[in-house]
C-alpha cells in the first residue's frame, strides 16, 4: 500500500457513519506473579502487578471501526456502577460515541476478567476466567425496546448497522428481523455476526462467523471441518455473503453464484487471538463501504487481524499498522 493509497483510503473511511448494535462488555486483564504457597491456606500465592481493561464484544468491534477512522456509535445497555462507567471512559478515549448506550440500573455491566500468572521470570498463563451473572430477561427486554428508536435516531446518516450477538442476547429473533428489514428499506448495508444465534441471523447482508460458530449453527459433526461445506450452508439464510475466519486457516468468502474465495493467513506473530475476528470484520466493512474490490477488501481484513493477535488481549489496527504491515 502506497503512501498515496493510504491517504486515500483514510478519506473515505473518515466519511463512513456506523452502528454496532448488541452485547457490550468490559474485558480486565489481571497479571501477576505465583511466588510460593500461601502460609495460611494450601493455594498459590498470587502477587498482583497490573489491571488492564478495554472495551469488549461490541465495545471491540465499535473500537476497531473507530481505529479506522470511522465514526461510529455503539448501541447497547451497561449497568449503574463502578465498570460502566470505566467502560464508557474507555469508549470514548477511542472517539466511540456512547450516548445510545442504555443503562439498567438493576443489573451489573457485562464483564469478563482473565486471571494471568506467570512464575518469576516465567512465561504468563491465563489461569481464570471470571465473568458476570447474566442479565435477567425482564432487564433485556428494557433495554431491547430501546434499541430501535436508537437506530431510527442515525438512519440518514448511517452507512451499516453492524449486530454483535454475544451472550447477553440484546438482539432476539424480533429485533434481528427489524434490523435487516429496516436496513434493506433504508439501503443500509446489514452485518450480522452471532456467537450462538446464528440461525437467526437471516436476511442480513453478510454474515460474519468463525469456523466453530459456523459449525455449530450447522450442527456439522466433521471430525475435520470442512470450510466450504460450512460457508455454503450459511449462504441461503444471506443476502450477498459469508465471511468465514479460520483462525491460522485465514478467511474464506463465499457469495452466491461464485466460487468460494480463500485468503490464508498473513501472521507473523501470535500472542493473543482474542477479538482477531472483530478486527477483521471492522476492516473488510470499512473497504467495501469504500468500494474496494472484495479480493483487497477480505486482504485489508486478513492483515488487520495479523496484526491485532500480535498484541495481547483485545486490541485494534489502525490503517497506518496496516499499511506498514503489508
Amino acid at each position: 500500500m502506497t503512501e498515496n493509497d493510504l491517504r486515500k483510503l483514510s478519506v473515505e473511511f473518515s466519511k463512513l457513519n456506523i452502528a454496532v448494535v448488541g452485547d457490550v462488555f468490559l474485558d480486565k486483564y489481571t497479571h501477576g506473579i505465583v511466588r510460593g504457597t500461601s502460609k495460611e491456606t494450601p493455594v498459590p500465592l498470587y502477587e498482583f502487578e497490573e489491571r488492564i481493561v478495554v472495551p469488549g464484544a461490541a465495545g471491540n468491534v465499535a473500537c476497531n471501526f473507530a481505529a479506522l477512522g470511522a465514526s461510529v456509535h455503539i448501541i447497547g445497555f451497561v449497568g449503574d456502577d463502578d465498570d460502566s462507567r470505566t467502560l464508557i471512559m474507555a469508549l470514548k478515549e477511542q472517539k466511540v460515541r456512547t450516548d445510545s448506550l442504555i443503562r439498567l440500573h438493576s443489573m451489573p455491566t457485562n464483564s469478563y476478567e482473565k486471571l494471568i500468572a506467570r512464575a518469576p521470570n516465567g512465561k504468563p498463563q491465563e489461569v481464570l476466567l471470571v465473568q458476570t451473572r447474566m442479565p435477567d430477561d425482564g432487564a433485556v427486554k428494557k433495554a431491547r425496546a430501546k434499541v430501535v428508536p436508537s437506530i431510527k435516531r442515525f438512519s440518514e446518516s448511517l452507512d451499516a448497522v453492524v449486530v454483535v450477538d454475544q451472550v447477553a442476547h440484546l438482539c432476539d429473533e424480533s429485533l434481528l428481523n427489524f434490523i435487516t428489514a429496516f436496513c434493506k428499506r433504508s439501503q443500509i448495508l446489514s452485518i450480522g455476526n452471532s456467537r450462538h444465534q446464528i440461525r437467526l441471523c437471516k436476511g442480513f447482508d453478510v454474515l460474519v462467523v468463525n469456523e466453530l460458530e459456523a459449525a455449530q449453527a450447522t450442527a456439522s459433526r466433521e471430525t475435520t471441518l470442512n470450510f466450504r461445506n460450512l460457508g455454503n450452508s450459511l449462504l441461503p439464510q444471506v443476502r450477498e455473503a459469508v465471511l468465514l475466519t479460520t483462525g491460522p486457516d485465514g478467511m474464506w468468502f463465499f457469495e452466491k453464484k461464485v466460487r468460494p474465495v480463500h485468503h490464508p493467513s498473513v501472521a507473523r506473530e501470535i500472542v493473543d487471538i482474542t477479538g482477531a475476528g472483530d478486527t477483521a470484520l471492522a476492516a473488510y466493512v470499512c473497504a467495501r463501504l469504500a468500494e474496494l474490490p472484495p479480493t483487497e477488501a477480505l486482504f485489508l481484513g486478513n492483515a488487520a487481524a495479523a496484526i491485532v493477535i500480535a498484541k495481547p488481549g483485545t486490541a485494534t489496527a489502525t490503517l497506518k499498522e496496516i499499511a506498514a504491515f503489508i
